[in-house]
């Protein structure tokens, strides 16, 4: 095909643009259907956030979830983006399944 010379540019989102994407991902993340689901520990924000669980086999946008969370940090830490979330919380060391959902415990 023919292109009319454009230049493709990759499109970078803002702050508030990674948190939402942060938000939606990890809400699908969290389901899960046994306590074996909730094995892998991710920030649940984009900034200083608490340690929450998600389902390893969960897929973000064409790629497994947590791969698309850590590009998610990479951007957010790159424009040098900051939260209004306090950074002290506890350190969970696992997850349970209740309701279809992942929750830390411990």
């Amino acid at each position: 095909g023919a292109t009319s010379g454009q230049v493709c540019k990759t499109y970078v989102p803002t702050c508030k643009e990674l948190e939402a994407l942060a938000t939606s991902a990890l809400a699908e993340g969290a389901k899960c259907s046994a306590d074996a689901d909730c094995g892998f520990k991710v920030s649940n924000t984009l900034g200083c956030g608490c340690p929450t669980f998600v389902n390893l086999k969960t897929m973000g946008p064409a790629k497994p979830l947590f791969v698309f969370m850590i590009q998610l940090v990479n951007s957010y830490k790159a424009q040098k983006c900051t939260s209004d979330v306090a950074c002290s919380c506890p350190n969970p060391n696992s997850a349970v399944c209740v309701a279809g959902k992942c929750v830390p415990k411990g």
